[in-house]
């Protein structure tokens, strides 16, 4: 079977559960009905696939559709999560060294493994950095997935029920809001003459691109992503970016193909033997969510559903999605999570390896 042939036949397993979790409205439905559906589709079948490079594609896209909704309130207001980020960063050493010692030694994981394998990064990266530090690669590559898996699938359907019940306080940023920690309204004009939304598109696209690809063959850590959105919210607060309502659920139904096209039976199999680990791992998002989100909340004033998106721990991409579509404060959550990765990619290996020196014989 070809390459391709599959490739088509995952996007169309996609687009199946992404459209029916929608329909049924499970939050960040494109996301979550797409990855289950392609995970389950290619451990039953073993036949899904997405090259490596869409990764990039996709990054570049979510990139661009997130930076046209920024506006010039949203940049204003970025002074506001210099506390919060501070506090995120902080939070997130602690319970991280927490939770690793804790699989270390409840669950049986020597050091190196344990501490890689809780923390809180991009999936490759924490497992292609483990390995040089003598941490077992299969395994944090594995708990890893499942920390992903893990928030994308059962986390939006909290987040949704606390984000509806603080709607008193916080008004949906696309009609309005009354609280000027909540964020910029944004309202992007859809009745633009449709030749006018063309030239907007085309704009907006190449832009992105050109963001996305600059910061990515720089080796920044999720560049592409990064490199889309600023180069497009740079156009976007001029009113000059323009994006069909529609392409945020498909970027996310693409987004949870890449990710259930990486599942298999062979990492369903792995995870029956890592459960204790993997529980305690799933324990300490859950305690890192709440415990950080309200310490956040309470100390800056900051509105609960940015504080609750900005501490989980997931990818960058899923969860600025998640955030634009639970219309949450995302340029707000975008940097926080922004500034996470980069302090786990830049800070962590090193502090890691002094304590895996220290522990280890």
């Amino acid at each position: 079977m070809s390459l391709l042939f599959r490739f088509i036949m995952t996007v169309v397993v996609a687009l199946i559960g992404g459209m029916a979790a929608r329909k049924i409205k499970i939050p960040a439905g494109g996301l979550v009905g797409a990855l289950v559906f392609v995970a389950a589709f290619n451990i039953l079948f073993a036949r899904a696939y997405v090259a490596s490079w869409m990764r990039t594609v996709l990054q570049i896209l979510a990139g661009a559709s997130l930076g046209a909704g920024i506006g010039k309130d949203d940049i204003r207001q970025l002074k506001l999560i210099v506390l919060p980020t501070i506090i995120l960063v902080a939070g997130l050493t602690v319970i991280n060294l927490f939770t690793g010692f804790m699989i270390h030694k409840l669950g049986g994981l020597d050091i190196p493994t344990a501490l890689f394998a809780s923390t809180p990064g991009g999936m490759t990266d924490m497992a292609l950095i483990s390995q040089e530090l003598g941490a077992d690669t299969v395994t944090v590559a594995i708990i890893q997935l499942c920390r992903i898996l893990f928030i994308i699938t059962f986390m939006p359907p909290i987040f949704k029920r606390i984000i509806n019940r603080d709607k008193g306080s916080c008004v949906n940023r696309n009609t309005g809001t009354d609280n000027p920690l909540c964020g910029d309204v944004v309202n992007k004009n859809n009745d633009l003459p449709d030749k006018q939304k063309g030239i907007r598109i085309v704009l907006t696209l190449l832009t992105g691109a050109a963001g996305g690809l600059l910061l990515y063959f720089a080796g920044v850590n999720a560049g592409a992503l990064i490199g889309s959105m600023m180069a497009v919210g740079a156009v976007s607060i001029y009113g000059k970016s323009y994006m069909p309502p529609k392409t945020k659920t498909y970027i996310q139904i693409f987004a949870g193909a890449f990710i259930g096209s990486q599942m298999d039976y062979g990492s369903l199999a792995a995870m029956k033997q890592l459960i204790i680990p993997i529980l305690i791992m799933f324990s300490g998002i859950l305690a890192f969510t709440f415990i950080i989100s309200f310490a956040m909340h309470k100390i800056t004033k900051l509105d609960r559903s940015t504080c609750l998106l900005a501490s989980t721990p997931g990818g960058i991409q899923e969860m600025c999605l998640l955030a634009d579509d639970l219309g949450v404060d995302m340029p707000k959550v975008t940097v926080m999570q922004t500034v996470r990765l980069v302090f786990v990619i830049s800070f962590f290996p090193a502090m890691l390896s002094f304590l895996t020196g220290l522990l280890v014989p």
